[in-house]
């Protein structure tokens, strides 16, 4: 369990002291401190990161941090255990910021009550991290600390972590297996989670059709994600005996029926999907690999989606989520922030099966080998918005029989016309006959 506090002071040593419950007497462990600034008036952070190994499973332990010049509040954890039931609960969302954060709440009272074992972060934090020489990120870091501090709290960068190449979020963030916090991959029981960054895919922020001239710097930084991703996966699979689900979370979605002109997912050839100049195609490479679930936010709302490949989605079946022949796509980003929920389309599309505007966030629990439940939780009652079982009794690539079965009992997805852009044309017509 790595541990991270922040000061605006060189202390000097600083440590973080711990304990089990039942026990008196502390054990302390020396931080590593990094250092890091910028902004108008160049403020400085120091970040210390203490780890505490030797963890007893289902153990509840008391830790302060702090060093000579002061010491923090009393905290606890409980070290990961699995549930009677099986398996772990997660909280997952997306896009909460340090003002009208709706979500925070309930997920304090959730846990609180010990019905959260972790929480995944896809993306968006603050709204931003380092606005106001970073107070915001300050702000908001206060805030999550109730939950923050007593579940593991694990994240992967929105486009609001961009500014300043990503240096507030790297620099906070401190996530296993990695230098930068930007990719990496855990095991916890029986689930691998694989978090990417799909900002990279994003040179700035263009319109889909105009031309995107990729520089040096980005295809390097694309094709070293890809390499490391590649090779994740293949050794994930080969570990599925063991490992069964491998669970895909990022920031950017590949397809959603938000009705925005901005909103890229609503676009065929989005980047995050089908990669830039025939390359880095995430889609396909999470399919050959046999993704269970892909999770993302960057929509402020909530919705799951059928499964899904190369636009043929699958849907016709008794239950489209006993052992499906493509991935199964969500997105969870209405946790709540300065920007208001996004719209839907006024009809559904082929691959919605449920969407809501409501602020909520989402859990997830992975029971064992076959059985990962979905629910999506309500931010204003705790009341379950949505629900599905995702049923696999066997995880591997999909392959060439997964093709034949979506293009035999699969629906080929229509891009409709949205509301903007009805109403852009009636507006050149009013401009026009001017």
């Amino acid at each position: 369990m790595i541990v991270t506090w922040v000061t605006f002071d060189d202390v000097g040593d600083s440590y973080v002291m711990y304990r089990e419950t039942e026990h008196h007497k502390h054990s302390r462990v020396l931080a590593n401190v990094t250092h890091f600034g910028g902004g108008f008036i160049k403020l400085s952070r120091y970040i210390h990161r203490a780890t505490i190994g030797e963890l007893e499973s289902g153990k509840e332990y008391v830790y302060y941090v702090g060093s000579r010049h002061g010491w923090s509040n009393e905290f606890t954890f409980q070290a990961l255990t699995e549930r009677p039931e099986g398996g772990y609960k997660f909280a997952v969302y997306g896009d909460m910021g340090a003002v009208n954060s709706r979500s925070l709440g309930e997920l304090q009272n959730q846990v609180r009550e010990d019905n959260i074992d972790m929480i995944l972060h896809v993306g968006d934090f603050a709204y931003n991290l380092d606005l106001l020489d970073g107070r915001v990120g300050d702000q908001f870091f206060n805030k999550i600390e109730s939950v923050a501090a007593k579940v593991p709290y694990m994240t992967c960068p929105g486009n609001h972590e961009f500014p300043n190449n990503f240096t507030h979020y790297i620099n906070r963030f401190t996530m296993p297996n990695s230098e930068h916090n930007l990719f990496y991959s855990f095991d916890l029981d029986k689930v691998h989670f694989v978090f990417i960054t799909t900002e990279i895919y994003y040179n700035t922020f263009l319109s889909p059709n105009d031309k995107l001239n990729i520089d040096d710097v980005q295809h390097q930084q694309l094709q070293t994600q890809w390499n490391w991703l590649v090779n994740d996966l293949e050794k994930a699979n080969k570990n599925r005996y063991n490992v069964p689900w491998i669970v895909v979370l990022g920031h950017r979605p590949m397809y959603c029926s938000t009705d925005s002109a901005i909103a890229e997912c609503r676009y065929k050839d989005v980047r995050v999907r089908v990669g830039i100049n025939g390359e880095f195609e995430l889609e396909k490479l999470l399919f050959e690999n046999g993704v269970d679930l892909e999770v993302f936010g960057h929509e402020h709302n909530y919705e799951r989606m059928y499964p899904i490949y190369d636009e043929i989605v699958f849907k016709n079946t008794k239950d489209p989520y006993y052992d499906p022949p493509a991935p199964v796509q969500v997105i969870t980003g209405s946790a709540g922030c300065i920007e208001t929920p996004r719209k839907f389309t006024k009809e559904k599309l082929e691959f919605d099966a449920h969407r809501s505007t409501d602020y909520g966030f989402s859990v997830m629990q992975v029971f064992n080998d076959t059985h990962l439940q979905w629910q999506q939780i309500r931010a204003h009652d705790g009341g379950v918005e949505d629900s599905f079982m995702l049923i696999k009794t066997t995880h591997e690539p999909y392959g060439k029989n997964g093709l034949k079965r979506l293009y035999k009992q699969g629906t080929l997805f229509n891009r409709p016309k949205m509301a903007w852009e009805q109403r852009k044309f009636t507006f050149l017509n009013s401009t026009l006959s001017l």
